[in-house]
């Protein structure tokens, strides 16, 4: 019976997979010593290759200190809570973490570290690597000024046969050899186009050994990259004030040193922030309790005047009847007053020219969060403005955003006082509805009423200030962290990866897929080869029968 030709073709593949499995089994011990040859290659990594750390350390977050709502009068203490002033504000976790992991902050912990220079030492090919820090035997300078202007990375190899003579350098800059020069002896300088690097010997080099050191200098800009990528910052949860920070390195000191500067760092800035912010309420708040002193003054001077042209013994019985009548409608008057003139004195803040670029002191009196907003910007102008000349661009993009902004807040505060200006009209409007049903009430008590409501307006703003003025002085003879170290940093005892062995079973077993591989392929490539010749070696008898037929 005639096979068809997919049990042909199916034979075909049945005889192929046997035949690559005869060839296979034939050539095992090749397997093995590929084998062998790449766990042995897994081993030797393993032992040479650098070891990496992870280093953990937690802080938790302090709460911002709260004012006291009723010390300073009833009805200017529940307009505070109205403007959540006094009240506890919590720090909100997410933007503790931008701030903590912050450019700025990197850059700091870099340079007081001096992390953007690593240094290790190699002198073969199978010996790991030697890294130091802070114990390195060659010293490879460079002014901060200068690697803050540095555009490209350096790569030393500095080369000390015994006795530390004749020593050669060879450095890279991008992907280009600009040094490559043999010194006499230590110290001595090494000119790049980047900079010129200060090369000396340190209390740990031993001229007894020969030394192949490795060096690599960049930009602490650069490098706060690097660190960025490297750092972990989180929390457990929107509510906590923990958060946790991991990162690895491959000297565990090293990374230890960095975590605890970088909340050094962080708690430093957020104190040098905090007395800023209390130094410029100062000034302002003194500013202002000159002015509300004299009115102060003239208020009381207007009712001794006004007592001793109307003869008046004891006011505040005569007054008795209309303030209870008109007690609730006062109060609220009152407080809508003083919010007014608490808003004007924002608006003339941000209104006046020599106040133009400050923070504003009142954070929590008027609508928090574009106050805020306002004051962060303002502070960060005012750190770039130490930092830049006047023509920088970045200077006056900011500058142009302050000023919109401050165009923006003004609108703002002028709608919340034109509301206040109209519930005010209301109030005046209810209180004269009360002054018309008390009839009979001599003119002399409704001037007095009035005079002694601007006096109690203008002691409880008064008072305010100088509230706000002990606080602020409290802040700037306090030095309180943003953060308390709940736990210092520490690092893994075992580095992270795999060991000895299991690296060589992993090289082991990649290699035996490689072996494998290959000897697919070469019993594919020997098969080609056979077919080939037989197709040859069919065509030729056919053409030579063919001959023979003709």
């Amino acid at each position: 019976m005639k096979k068809t030709a997919d049990e042909l073709v199916r034979n075909d593949d049945r005889l192929q997979i046997g035949a690559m499995l005869h060839f296979m089994l034939k050539r095992w011990w090749v397997l093995l010593i590929i084998c062998v040859i790449f766990g042995a290659l897994g081993f030797i990594y393993s032992k040479i290759k650098s070891d990496k750390y992870d280093v953990k350390a937690s802080i938790i977050l302090n709460d911002t200190e709260s004012d006291g709502k009723g010390s300073i009068g009833s009805g200017l203490g529940s307009l505070l809570s109205s403007f959540n002033m006094g009240g506890a504000s919590y720090k909100l976790v997410e933007d503790e973490i931008l701030r903590l992991q912050s450019r700025n902050n990197l850059i700091s912990t870099i340079k007081t570290l001096n992390l953007n220079s690593r240094n290790w030492s190699k002198n073969s090919l199978f010996e790991p690597k030697v890294w130091y820090y802070n114990d390195s035997p060659i010293n490879v300078d460079i002014p901060m000024a200068v690697a803050d202007t540095m555009t490209r990375t350096t790569h030393f190899k500095i080369t000390v046969p015994e006795g530390g003579k004749n020593i050669h350098v060879v450095a890279k800059q991008g992907k280009g050899v600009v040094v490559d020069k043999t010194y006499p002896k230590f110290p001595f300088n090494v000119k790049t186009p980047c900079g010129t690097f200060h090369i000396s010997k340190s209390v740990t080099y031993n001229p007894s050994e020969k030394l192949v050191f490795y060096n690599v200098t960049t930009s602490p800009a650069v490098y706060a990259e690097t660190l960025y990528k490297k750092l972990n910052v989180q929390s457990p949860s929107r509510k906590s004030n923990v958060i946790y920070m991991t990162t690895e390195d491959v000297i565990p000191r090293r990374g230890v040193d960095m975590l605890n500067t970088l909340v050094d760092v962080y708690n430093r800035n957020g104190i040098e922030t905090s007395h800023e912010e209390a130094r410029q309420t100062v000034d302002f708040i003194n500013e202002r309790m000159i002015d509300m002193y004299s009115q102060l003054e003239k208020s009381e001077a207007d009712i001794e005047a006004y007592k001793r042209s109307n003869r008046i013994v004891d006011p505040d019985a005569e007054a008795e009847y209309i303030l209870k009548k008109k007690g609730t409608a006062e109060t609220a008057l009152i407080e809508q007053q003083t919010r007014q003139g608490v808003l004007r004195m924002v608006i003339d803040f941000l209104k006046g020219e020599n106040t133009k670029y400050s923070m504003i002191p009142f954070t929590s009196n008027v609508p928090e969060a574009p106050i805020q907003a306002y004051n962060e910007l303002v502070l960060e102008r005012m750190r770039l403005e130490q930092n830049v000349k006047g023509s920088n661009a970045t200077l006056k993009a900011i500058t142009a955003q302050v000023d919109a902004m401050r165009g923006n807040l003004l609108s703002t505060l002028e709608r919340d006082l034109a509301a206040s200006t109209i519930a005010i009209g209301d109030l005046q409007r209810m209180n004269g509805e009360s002054e018309s049903r008390i009839g009979q009430a001599p003119s002399i008590e409704r001037r007095l009423t009035s005079l002694y409501r601007n006096q109690v307006i203008q002691n409880q703003i008064y008072a305010f200030l100088l509230q706000k003025r002990e606080e602020s002085q409290l802040r700037l003879a306090r030095e309180i962290p943003t953060a308390r170290v709940m736990e210092d940093a520490y690092s893994d005892t075992k580095p992270k990866g795999f060991g000895g062995m299991i690296m060589a079973v992993l090289f082991a077993f990649i290699g035996g897929i490689c072996g494998l591989v290959g000897l697919y392929v070469i019993f594919w490539y020997k098969n080609r080869v056979k077919k080939l010749k037989a197709e040859n070696k069919r065509e030729t008898e056919e053409s030579v029968t063919e001959e023979a037929a003709e």
